[in-house]
């Protein structure tokens, strides 16, 4: 038997040994259980664990860094020049527009906790990891469409 816990609510599930490696849902909040693969003893599994779980976090922090960051970077110069309409200003409007419609995929999808993006972000998603991380550049998204697209 493996056992796992759970991150949105901290249950300890055991799973079977044929089940390593995938993830299982939750009982008892609804989130994901990723069940980890079966470690051979001895010390060289005790030593790549912590490398693993230090890199697996840096791949999400560095894709949500860097899409608030970007949408932070253009938002001001974008607004100096909103009334002028400068093909600049168009530009970032454009890039704070594709950043806020990807955070909205990506938070749409989180809600539905995809094996894809959890493997490609390297980040265990919950519902609420999802609406803290992902909602607010959304809603900056939406509010940028509607400054650009309001009379």
């Amino acid at each position: 038997m493996i056992r796992s816990v759970c991150i949105g609510c901290s249950a300890v599930v055991e799973a079977n040994e044929d089940a390593a490696g995938t993830a299982l849902i939750c009982a008892r909040c609804g989130g994901i259980i990723q069940v980890p693969e079966a470690a051979p003893t001895g010390r060289a599994s005790a030593s790549v664990k912590p490398t693993q779980s230090r890199s697996a976090d840096r791949r999400a922090q560095y894709v949500l860094g860097s899409m608030y960051g970007l949408f932070v970077l253009c938002l001001p110069f974008a607004l100096l020049h909103s009334k002028d309409g400068s093909p600049l200003c168009l530009c970032l409007f454009a890039v704070n527009l594709i950043l806020g419609t990807a955070s909205g995929f990506l938070f749409l999808a989180g809600m539905h906790t995809p094996d894809y993006l959890t493997d490609w972000l390297r980040m265990p998603f919950t519902r609420l990891r999802a609406l803290g991380l992902l909602l607010p550049l959304t809603v900056l998204g939406l509010a940028v469409a509607v400054h650009i697209y309001s009379p």
